[in-house]
């Protein structure tokens, strides 16, 4: 498994870069934050590109990218390759943070792609004076049922310019796209690999920027997509996906984001148009959001949704109901016309109900405790 390009299939990441099973871990120094591998750095899945654009190292290297340790245990974590040394004929890794549970023997490890790997084939390439990785063919990351990883750091561009395709960025089953990295791979803490921007040039209305699939996963984190596609789409249920601080910019048609946990991210369409939709369902986790001329939320059919601390700012609607549905929209910052709910749009024969719900958080001897406070309720025509 490697790297491989083809037309019209174009680009397709179908593997981790390097892979394997842990030995001993005497070797490390300092178990806290290393792991001795079983294998080599020439030891690999292929496409290692010879020297990293970014950190001037020469020949194949672990250095720059992210690691995934026991990659689907309960205890699976990511960190970042910070140095890469040969101890008595051992090939040791440093991550840039502690473990939370320290490598032992027996745990498995993958390590992601670069868009400096990818840019060893045709379709890729790298414009050193712009800092940007140009596409002229669509990008896969899928294995095929092999695990594939693909990883965008270190703050550079990525162009995607596929004339005619569907999509520009897909991710299959099996595989793992990421842009940037978290810091203490916790929510909220701060990032501590900068992403990519990504800005399309080939905006052709029925493209999809991005195609996630039924058992994916994405983790997107200080991120900055500017697009006139349909910016985002999580085309089918399943799979796993966490944004955060991200602006995505020019949506033009409606977006699906199923399953997305999303949080501190603003979504801006072009004119508030009613087109400009974001789709979620009731695995969906939006707080934190700004929401700017745009044609609101829309949710799947028959299930209860909710979103929390959204600012919705010059949309052409807020909210629109189906058949069903129950919104609870908890700290809002928004304006409804209760005489006529322009804001919130009901079908005629929807049966569905939107709640604005204000919570408040008072400490008392037991510490945090959450209080809701009445508010508004908009029913199905009627206030």
């Amino acid at each position: 498994m490697a790297i491989s390009t083809t037309n019209p299939n174009g680009v397709i990441i179908e593997s981790a870069a390097k892979n394997g099973t842990l030995l001993s871990q005497t070797l490390a120094a300092d178990p806290t934050l290393q792991m001795v591998l079983d294998s080599g750095v020439g030891t690999n899945n292929g496409n290692f590109k010879t020297g990293s654009t970014i950190l001037g190292v020469v020949g194949p290297t672990l250095i720059g990218r992210t690691v995934i340790l026991r990659r689907e245990d309960p205890t699976e974590e990511t960190r970042y390759v910070v140095a890469c040394t040969t101890i008595a004929g051992s090939t040791v890794v440093t991550v840039s943070e502690t473990w939370t549970q320290n490598p032992v023997s027996g745990d498995t490890y993958d390590f992601a792609y670069l868009m400096d790997d990818a840019s060893t084939v045709t379709g890729i390439t790298f414009d050193k004076k712009s800092g940007i990785f140009a596409s002229t063919r669509r990008l896969s990351i899928d294995g095929t049922g092999t695990f594939a990883y693909l990883a965008m750091l270190d703050g550079l561009g990525f162009e995607p310019d596929e004339a005619g395709a569907e999509y520009s960025i897909r991710v299959a089953a099996s595989a793992q796209l990421d842009i940037g990295y978290l810091l203490g791979a916790t929510i909220g803490a701060p990032v501590g690999v900068q992403s990519v921007y990504i800005v399309p040039v080939n905006d052709v209305t029925a493209d999809l920027l991005l195609i996630t699939q039924t058992g994916s996963t994405t983790r997107f984190y200080d991120f900055v997509i500017r697009t006139t596609q349909v910016s985002l789409n999580s085309s089918v249920l399943g799979g796993s996906h966490i944004w955060e601080r991200g602006k995505t910019f020019r949506i033009l048609e409606d977006a699906t984001f199923f399953n997305l946990k999303a949080s501190d991210i603003v979504f801006e369409g072009t004119a508030g148009a009613s087109i400009q939709t974001l789709n979620i369902n009731s695995s969906s986790d939006f707080n934190q959001i700004r929401l700017i001329q745009t044609g609101g939320f829309t949710g799947e059919i028959a299930s209860t949704l909710s979103i929390r601390n959204v600012n919705f700012i010059n949309n052409f609607r807020n909210i629109t109901t189906a058949s069903s549905q129950t919104w609870n929209v908890i700290n809002p910052t928004w304006n409804i016309d209760t005489t006529g709910q322009a804001q919130i749009e009901f079908g005629a024969s929807t049966v569905g109900t939107a709640e604005d719900t204000r919570v408040v958080m008072p400490v008392d001897a037991t510490g945090w405790a959450s209080t809701a406070v009445p508010a508004p309720h908009f029913g199905s025509n009627s206030c």
